[in-house]
């Protein structure tokens, strides 16, 4: 029997999740070549790839990409009766109504919210990209709308979306999870011999990676003994659109930027470090976003200081796995402290991590997807 489901995704990570879909009736449009980062059986599935040799993608691959899907549209049409697109609701919006006409079942598991790109003033870039993202905004409106107006459902990763998309058409919370089992299976790594704080994703403003590096430097002048901050991540880019971030001063020997890592590796290099930190301001793009970062620090079973900074600052106050601080430098470097200076309330916080991950395992932050998809399916056979 032909599958009944096609998966359309603009991610590379959406291989995370590939064990939770009902892959074995489900074809799959990719943008690059999919990223297995646990065995999932393909062999039942049709998988078209956009870009085999690309490993990070850009706005450019999700044009082609979709222009690829409006070409291949009237096959797809004919060809399913279900439509899973794992991604930001723009350039297939064209698509949707006519989906609709035709009776087809269409869910989203929606991310990256590009209205809020567009309406983040600490989102780095050169002065041309942010005067067109200002013109375009009233286009990603308009296409957000239509590309989430005519899904039967919806999952978004946090509650601001959720709330933000809930007059317009079925929603349900899909929150990003921790891969837990992965996770706990690897081996510790030490990206440095002394003890390190850890920090893993964008170079950006809104971030508050300057903010994180202004705390290490009050860290330093207080606690005596030897610490690092090791920083994994950061593109071309957004180095460029950031130069102060480089501007270390006397503790520039103690701050190591590893640059992008092998996920695999990054996650030992956090399950070596003494203290994970998401520092994170208060601004609409992080309430927008659900960092996976969080779900990965609980997994790994390391204490957290996290920045009261949208749904992620919830999940470490309600399992009591880190420290929640306001988004400034003084509070950031006052957080690690206190995990530094205070042994029992940094033991408790690891045994809460142990004791709790299973419950953030993407597994079941994304049980709601499974059933819907999966009942979906079901149905159609």
């Amino acid at each position: 029997m032909k599958n009944q489901l096609l998966i359309f995704s603009y991610y590379e990570d959406i291989w995370l999740d590939l064990d939770i879909l009902p892959i074995n009736h489900a074809d799959i449009f990719t943008i690059n070549t999919p990223r297995l980062e646990r065995p999932v059986d393909l062999s039942k599935s049709r998988v078209w790839i956009t870009f085999a040799s690309v490993v990070r993608t850009n706005v450019w691959h999700k044009i082609i990409h979709s222009l690829k899907f409006y070409l291949m549209f009237p096959y797809f049409l004919l060809r399913y009766k279900i439509f899973l697109f794992v991604a930001p609701p723009y350039f297939h919006f064209l698509a949707m109504p006519i989906l609709s006409l035709f009776k087809k079942e269409v869910y989203t598991i929606a991310g990256d919210p590009y209205s809020e790109i567009a309406q983040e003033s600490l989102w780095q870039a050169s002065q041309f990209r942010i005067i067109l993202r200002n013109i375009l905004y009233p286009i990603y409106i308009l296409t957000e709308y239509v590309g989430i107006r005519f899904n039967t459902k919806v999952f978004t990763i946090t509650k601001y979306l959720q709330t933000k998309y809930s007059p317009w058409v079925s929603v349900e919370l899909g929150r990003n999870g921790g891969p837990v089992e992965d996770i706990s299976a690897l081996q510790i790594e030490k990206a440095t011999l002394e003890d390190y704080l850890f920090y893993v994703g964008g170079i950006m403003k809104w971030r508050g990676i300057d903010l994180l590096i202004s705390a290490f430097k009050t860290v330093k002048e207080q606690y005596k003994k030897p610490l690092k901050l090791v920083i994994v991540g950061g593109s071309k880019e957004e180095f460029q659109h950031f130069p102060e971030i480089k501007e270390l001063g006397e503790f520039a020997k103690d701050i190591i930027f590893t640059g992008w890592l092998p996920h695999e590796k990054a996650l030992s290099y956090l399950k070596g470090a003494k203290i994970a930190v998401m520092p994170n301001r208060n601004t609409i793009m992080s309430r927008a976003i659900s960092s996976a970062k969080v779900f990965e620090y609980i997994s790994a079973e390391i204490p957290q200081v996290c920045t009261n900074s949208g749904d992620h600052a919830e999940l470490v106050r309600t399992l009591d796995v880190g420290i929640v601080v306001e988004d400034n430098a003084e509070s950031i470097a006052q957080g690690i402290l206190k995990l530094l200076n205070n042994e029992r309330i940094y033991s408790g916080f690891k045994k809460n991590c142990r004791d709790k991950k299973y419950g953030i395992d993407y597994k079941i932050s994304r049980a709601s997807i499974q059933k819907t998809i999966g009942d979906a399916v079901e149905k159609s056979l």
